[in-house]
């Protein structure tokens, strides 16, 4: 029963598109090597948090087989301490995080969403993007209905 568990586990790609996904939006390069193995180096958005990360990349692989057969790959597991330091990263961030409110007003009741935007050129550092296109922030409030709020005065001065 445990050894099912172990393959389950090894063979579940839900593991593997979560570490893609996480690994890309904590700003790590992401190139496939072959099936299941893949290639992570810093890039451009690399938080410096995650500055421990080896500057030459980290070759890792999510196939167990494969990496007892070749020495230079990783095996990328949930108790992988890269994986383990990029989940620590991603909760003790403001990045991402969501809070919800209940504010009563005379309008009645609604739901609104407000969401705020770092709009950033990404492109080769040799360009100078950011000289001409510096990074801007953008906020937006919705409703329920998709209605606009942004603008609304009086969402301006909540607390």
């Amino acid at each position: 029963e445990l050894i099912q568990q172990i393959t389950d586990t090894d063979h579940d790609p839900e593991f593997e598109q979560f570490v893609i996904r996480l690994f890309d939006h904590l700003g790590l390069t992401i190139e496939d090597l072959s099936l299941r193995t893949y290639i992570f180096k810093p890039g451009e958005r690399l938080s410096e948090a995650f500055a421990d990360f080896p500057e030459e990349g980290l070759s890792a692989t999510f196939d167990r087989d494969c990496a007892l057969a070749r020495e230079d790959l990783a095996f990328m597991t949930p108790d992988h301490p890269i994986f383990r330091d990029a989940i620590g990263l991603l909760l003790s961030r403001e990045l991402g995080n969501c809070s919800f409110g209940h504010w009563k007003t005379a309008r009645g009741k609604t739901m609104l969403l407000e969401c705020h935007y770092v709009l950033e050129c990404l492109a080769p550092l040799r360009l100078h993007a950011n000289r001409f296109l510096p990074p801007a922030a953008l906020r937006v409030v919705v409703d329920h209905k998709g209605q606009d709020h942004s603008t609304d005065p009086a969402l301006r001065s909540a607390p």
